[in-house]
C-alpha cells in the first residue's frame, strides 16, 4: 500500500500478512555483483542468468513457493526410487533384498541467496555506504553488512579498475617519475608508495575517487621539486633519503618543525622505497658509470690503502705500546727494589732507634727503680730483724716456761718423794711382788705338775734366773710366813 521497504533482522519465524506485506527479492545488477562480489561467478549466475528470463510480474515465485517446489520434488524422486524400484521382489518365502542400497529421504535447502544483500568487509578494508536520502556510512573490516534495499555503495578507483573495497592501511603502490636535476640531466624513477588512512579522517577517505592517480601526481610533482634542488651527482649518491624528506614530511611553519603530511582525503605516504633510478642520455649515464666506477676503483684503492695504513698504524701502536709497557716494567721494579731497599734502610733506622730508645728507657727505668729497690730492701731487712727479735723473744719465753716448768717438776717429785715412808714402799713392793707371783704361779702351772720332786719357787727361779725376779719368790714366801 504504502511501497515502505524494511529489513527484518533474525533468526527469528516470519510470516508475512499476503493483505499487506510482501517478501521482496533484490536483484543486482552485473555491475553491482561485479564489484561487491568481485570474480564470484554464483552471486553473478543468480542475479543475471543467461538462459532464461525473469518473470517481473508481481506473481514471481517467493521463497516459500521455491522451497515447496523443491521439496516436492525431492519426495517424488524417493517415492518413485523406493516404489518403483525393480531390484525389490516379493517372493513366497519373504522379502528378498537385492545389492543395491536405497538411500534415505533427504532435501537440500540452498538459502544463501535468500533475504538481503549481505557485504563482507575484510580486515584491512572499508565500504562506503550510501542510501536514496543521501545518507552515507563508514564500515572498516572486520565485520559483515546488512544492506537496506535502497543502499548501494560507493565505488573508489586504485588504479586497475573500480572497486567499493578500500583498503586503508598498508596499501602498496609503484609509480614512475620523471625528473630534472640542477645541473639539467634529466631522469627516470620507479617509485614505491606504502600509503594508509589516518583514522581521525575516516569521513574523508572516499571523498577523492580516483586518489591513485591523485597521490602519484601530487608525489611526482613534489618529487620534481625536491630532485631539481640537487645536482646529479648528489641525486645518485643519496636520491632515495632527497624523496623521502620531500613526501612524508613537511614543513609546519607555527610549529617550526617538519609534521607528516597528510592529504585531503585522510591518506598520507608511511614509507617511500626508490627501486630504480635512470639517466636519460644513455652518454651521461655512460660517462657517469665510467666516473662511478672510477672512483668506486678508487674508493676500493683508497679503502685498502687506507686499511694497509691503519693496520701499519696499529701495529706500530701496538709495538710501541709493547715497549712502553717494558719500560714500565722496568720502571716498576727499579721502583720496586728502591722502595724495598729504602723500606729496609728504614726499618733498619727505626730498629736501631728503637732499641736506642729501650735501651735509654730501660736505664732510666733501671736509675728511677734504684731508690725503689732500696726502700724495698730496707724494708725487707727491716722485716727481718723484727721477725727475729720476735723469735728471739719467743725463745727466751719458751726457755723460760721450760726452766719453770722443770723447777715445778722437781719440786713435785721432791714433794713426793718426802712424802714416801720405808713401810709404804715394802708394802708396795709387797703388794706387787704378789700380784706378779700369782700371775707367774698360773703361768708355770704345768711345770710344777711336770716337774717330779722339785717345788714351784724352784721352777720359777729356773724360769726367772739371769732376770730380777731370780730370788722374789724366796722372799715372798718367807713375807708370807
Amino acid at each position: 500500500l504504502t511501497g515502505d521497504i524494511k529489513m527484518v533482522r533474525g533468526p527469528k519465524m516470519y510470516l508475512p500478512d499476503p493483505r499487506f506485506e510482501v517478501i521482496v527479492h533484490r536483484k543486482l545488477t552485473k555491475k553491482q555483483c561485479e564489484l561487491w562480489y568481485p570474480e564470484n561467478k554464483e552471486v553473478l549466475e543468480y542475479n543475471v542468468p543467461t538462459e532464461w528470463k525473469y518473470d517481473t510480474s508481481p506473481q514471481s515465485i517467493s521463497s516459500s513457493n521455491y522451497i515447496a517446489t523443491i521439496s516436492n520434488c525431492c519426495l517424488d524422486a524417493l517415492d518413485n526410487e523406493f516404489y518403483g524400484n525393480d531390484n525389490a521382489v516379493i517372493e513366497d518365502g519373504g522379502f528378498n533384498r537385492s545389492n543395491t542400497y536405497s538411500k534415505p529421504r533427504t532435501i537440500t535447502i540452498d538459502n544463501r541467496f535468500d533475504g538481503v544483500v549481505t557485504i563482507d568487509v575484510w580486515t584491512g578494508y572499508a565500504i562506503n555506504v550510501v542510501s536514496k536520502n543521501g545518507k552515507r556510512k563508514l564500515i572498516v573490516g572486520p565485520q559483515t553488512y546488512l544492506l537496506e534495499y535502497d543502499e548501494v555503495l560507493e565505488t573508489v578507483n586504485q588504479g586497475d579498475g573500480e572497486t567499493v573495497f578500500l583498503k586503508h592501511s598498508n596499501q602498496t603502490i609503484r609509480s614512475r617519475v620523471s625528473a630534472q636535476t640542477k645541473d639539467h640531466v634529466d631522469m627516470n624513477f620507479d617509485i614505491r608508495y606504502n600509503v594508509d588512512f589516518a583514522e581521525p579522517m575516516q569521513d574523508k577517505w572516499f571523498t577523492i575517487k580516483e586518489y591513485i592517480d591523485y597521490l602519484t601526481n601530487c608525489e611526482a610533482s613534489e618529487i620534481r621539486k625536491a630532485i631539481s634542488q640537487y645536482t646529479l651527482e648528489e641525486v645518485y649518491s643519496n636520491g632515495e633519503e632527497i624523496i623521502k624528506n620531500a613526501l612524508i614530511t613537511e614543513i609546519d611553519n607555527d610549529k617550526k618543525s617538519a609534521v607528516k603530511k597528510y592529504f585531503e582525503n585522510g591518506m598520507y605516504v608511511s614509507d617511500v622505497e626508490v627501486l630504480s633510478a635512470k639517466i636519460e642520455d644513455d652518454k651521461i649515464s655512460e660517462k657517469l658509470l665510467s666516473k662511478q666506477a672510477h672512483v668506486v676503483e678508487m674508493a676500493i684503492n683508497y679503502s685498502a690503502d687506507s686499511k694497509i695504513i691503519e693496520i701499519t698504524k696499529e701495529i706500530a701502536k701496538l709495538r710501541q705500546t709493547q715497549k712502553d709497557l717494558e719500560y714500565e716494567n722496568t720502571l716498576a721494579e727499579i721502583h720496586n727494589k728502591n722502595n724495598l731497599e729504602a723500606e729496609r734502610i728504614n726499618g733498619e733506622k727505626a730498629l736501631r732507634e728503637m732499641r736506642e730508645a729501650s735501651d735509654k728507657a730501660a736505664l732510666e727505668a733501671k736509675k728511677n727503680l734504684q731508690p725503689i729497690k732500696d726502700a724495698i730492701l730496707k724494708a725487707k731487712l727491716a722485716r727481718e730483724k723484727a721477725a727475729d727479735d720476735q723469735l728471739l723473744a719467743y725463745t727466751k719465753e719458751q726457755d723460760k716456761l721450760s726452766i719453770d716448768k722443770q723447777k715445778a717438776h722437781t719440786e713435785a717429785i721432791k714433794k713426793v718423794i718426802d712424802s714416801i715412808s720405808p713401810d709404804l714402799v715394802a708394802a708396795i713392793s709387797t703388794s706387787s711382788h704378789d700380784d706378779m707371783l700369782k700371775e707367774v704361779a698360773k703361768s708355770i702351772a704345768p711345770y710344777n705338775i711336770a716337774g717330779a720332786g722339785e717345788s714351784v719357787s724352784d721352777v720359777v727361779n729356773k724360769l726367772v734366773r739371769g732376770t730380777k725376779l731370780e730370788g722374789l719368790l724366796d722372799v715372798a714366801i718367807k713375807e708370807e710366813k
